[in-house]
Parts: C-alpha cells; sequence; structure tokens
C-alpha cells in the first residue's frame, strides 16, 4: 500500500497568483481615488446630476473632512479637473 503524500506546489505556480492579487488589491483603491477627478470633469460639463456621485465618492468626502493634512493633495487634483479655479 502507498502512502499518501502531501501536496506540494511543484513549479512555482503559486508566485504570480499572489503578485497578481497584491497589485489588483493596490490598484483598485488607487484608481478609485483617481477617479474623482474625471468624475467631477464630466459632471461639470454635462450637468448631470450629482446626487449619485456624492453617493460613490462619500467615502472620499469622509477622508477630505477627517483627514486634513489630505487636503491640500485633494485640492490639487481636484483642480486639475475641475473649471472652478
Amino acid at each position: 500500500m502507498q502512502e499518501a503524500k502531501p501536496h506540494s506546489r511543484e513549479g512555482g505556480q503559486g508566485g504570480p497568483i499572489v503578485a497578481l492579487v497584491a497589485v489588483i488589491c493596490f490598484m483598485l483603491p488607487l484608481v478609485y481615488c483617481l477617479s474623482l477627478g474625471p468624475a467631477i470633469w464630466l459632471v461639470e460639463r454635462t450637468g448631470m446630476n450629482d446626487d449619485f456621485l456624492e453617493m460613490i465618492y462619500a467615502p472620499l468626502a469622509w477622508l477630505y473632512e477627517n483627514a486634513k493634512f489630505l487636503q491640500p493633495i485633494f485640492d490639487f487634483y481636484i483642480g486639475l479637473w475641475s473649471d472652478e479655479r
């Protein structure tokens, strides 16, 4: 009778998957934060209702109000996209 061998990861398949998950976990919040600028640009130019965007970007609004050291960064970035300079 043969003994059952524990599964081993031959070929190093776990490395690329872990790297991909790490990149996705880093990129998604970054893309979310950076998407605020184009969203403001779109609302200003199309006149669309911004209630939906206020809901989507509520976490960033909270961060703006509660992390005072980030306000200049937000102001600069939003200023790049906004007509109200």
